[in-house]
């Protein structure tokens, strides 16, 4: 007779918290004793992929519920009832309604207002700028968070929100102007350098 013990699997923590609620979001599980382990999210199973003992990585299934917090638990093979539980927040995705200025410099550093449906105000709130990611947000209020721009070569990019990694799909224009010697071009005006 073959005997073999080992301890439970344990979470501590989870990165991000939070993802959308049509699912497909990777979640890495920080623990112990992960050996087997696999997860469940609101009591819906979701693939789960170990890669050493103490770091999971699950892929959330699409929320039954919608939006909310919801109870990720390691499901542990080996022992029956061995289960860690940590919350994991299913929100909207995040669409992109406007942007207040709808332009900026090459150089960056404007603050630009970020309007959008589906905003919640959430750890790692951050803009994508065309493929620069993250850029920090700042929660402002329902609806609407702040981006610095951050330098961008001229020309236009889609400007997205989002969490933990996970950025919108539907965005908005930013467009970038070139800076002019003594002054900068903004849309076809010379504006002085202060």
């Amino acid at each position: 007779v073959l005997y073999e013990s080992r301890k439970p699997a344990e979470a501590v923590a989870l990165y991000p918290r939070s993802g959308y609620s049509g699912g497909g979001s990777v979640v890495q599980v920080v623990g112990r004793h992960m050996g087997s382990a696999g997860c469940s999210f609101g009591g819906m199973p979701g693939a789960a992929h170990v890669v050493s003992s103490v770091l999971m990585k699950c892929e959330a299934p699409a929320s039954a519920a919608s939006d909310g917090d919801v109870a990720m638990q390691l499901l542990d093979g080996w022992q029956a009832g061995s289960a860690a539980e940590l919350m994991y927040e299913y929100r909207a995705e995040e669409a992109v309604s406007g942007l207040t200025p709808s332009n900026s410099t090459s150089a960056g550093g404007v603050l630009v207002e970020v309007r959008a449906t589906g905003l919640v105000n959430v750890r790692g709130l951050a803009c994508a700028v065309g493929t620069i990611a993250p850029v920090t947000a700042r929660w402002v209020r329902e609806r609407i968070a702040e981006c610095s721009m951050p330098s961008h070569s001229a020309g236009g990019v889609e400007v997205r929100i989002g969490a933990g990694g996970e950025y919108g799909h539907a965005g908005k224009e930013m467009r970038f102007t070139a800076e002019a010697l003594g002054g900068v071009v903004v849309e076809g005006e010379d504006v002085a350098a202060s």
